[in-house]
């Protein structure tokens, strides 16, 4: 089943999760999206990039907050990148992406957000493709024992369809997956269907409805997360993404 959510890229980067949890609730999402290692207010990190770690006491009182007002967490959207030549900095980020698996896990999120990241100059694309492939694999592994996929975000260098299918054809572990920063297109949806896994999308439009019809042939059960807007605006759009989901 389709579902809405927001991420707090944009929105309430002063508001605790109380807070969150109340604004979804009346405004008609399902979840939230909380950015991390952003310096937000709601205080969910694994403890990286001078974040404190979220304690396990926090941890089941932001499950128990969201569960009282019937709102979920959509994703755990991580900084966390790949693509660098040194192998200790990959390592790092590597062991970053394991801890918000296990967060994510806590927390009931069935994604986490991960980046390939801007290649460096001089880099050859193919080593980049190997690195930020290897990562995920590797992550992908860990995540075997938990109920959470990594995904890979459509951004930096890996914007365009055959970028995330050179990576994707590397990929050996069945829970990495891909999330689409965008509406998508027909062909694209084709070469990635079993691998898209989370959406972000930034204008709430009839591409978007085009976009639910592609997901609902594949039965996506998923979240489309509103990123990049605007307080004021959630009720609105949150009501324009659930008559277009009542058009399927």
């Amino acid at each position: 089943m389709i579902k809405i959510s927001f991420c707090t890229y944009q929105i309430g980067k002063d508001w605790d999760l109380e807070k969150f949890a109340k604004v979804a609730k009346e405004t008609g999402y399902d979840g939230i999206e909380p950015r991390t290692d952003f310096g937000q207010k709601h205080g969910l990190s694994a403890g990286f990039r001078g974040e404190p770690k979220t304690s396990a006491a926090d941890v089941k009182k932001a499950v128990k907050i969201f569960k009282e007002a019937g709102v979920s967490f959509a994703s755990i959207a991580t900084g966390v990148q790949f693509v660098f030549a040194d192998a200790q900095v990959r390592k790092r980020n590597v062991e970053e992406a394991k801890e918000y698996v296990k967060l994510a896990d806590q927390l009931g999120a069935k994604v986490i957000r991960l980046f390939g990241g801007p290649v460096p100059a001089g880099m050859r694309r193919v080593e980049a493709v190997g690195y930020v492939a290897e990562c995920l694999n590797e992550v992908g592994k860990f995540a075997r024992n938990y109920n959470v996929s990594p995904l890979i975000e459509q951004h930096d260098n890996w914007t365009f369809t055959v970028d995330l299918c050179d990576i994707m054809e590397k990929i050996t572990e069945d829970k990495v997956g891909v999330l689409w920063n965008s509406t998508i297109d027909p062909q694209s949806f084709e070469r990635l269907k079993t691998r898209l896994k989370h959406f972000h999308i930034h204008q709430v439009n009839p591409a978007v409805l085009e976009t639910m019809k592609l997901l609902k042939s594949i039965n996506y059960d998923g979240y489309l997360s509103l990123e990049g807007s605007f307080e004021q605006t959630l009720k609105e759009q949150a009501t324009a993404l659930r008559n277009y989901l009542k058009q399927l």
